[in-house]
C-alpha cells in the first residue's frame, strides 16, 4: 500500500519526513500544495472527518500546557 502526504516540497518538515520514509524503506506519493493545489472537496472531506482548527493555535496550546507542567502547574 502506498501513503500519500500533503505539503510543500521545500518545507523542512516535510524534507524530514520525506527522508525518514525514503531511510525506511516506505513508499509514498508527494503531493505539493504550492504546485498541484487542493481540490475544495478534499478540504471539505479532512475537515468533516477531523475539524477545522487552528493548527497554530494547537500547537500554541500544547507548548503552553507542556510549560505548565513543566513549572508543576496543570
Amino acid at each position: 500500500m502506498t501513503i500519500t502526504i500533503y505539503g510543500i516540497k521545500n518545507c523542512d518538515t516535510m524534507k524530514k519526513a520525506r527522508a525518514w520514509l525514503d531511510g525506511h524503506g516506505v513508499a509514498y506519493d508527494f503531493h505539493d500544495y504550492k504546485s498541484e493545489g487542493i481540490a475544495k472537496d478534499k478540504l471539505k472531506a479532512w475537515s468533516d472527518e477531523v475539524g477545522w482548527e487552528d493548527p497554530a493555535q494547537s500547537r500554541r496550546h500544547d507548548v503552553q500546557e507542556v510549560a505548565r507542567r513543566r513549572q508543576g502547574r496543570s
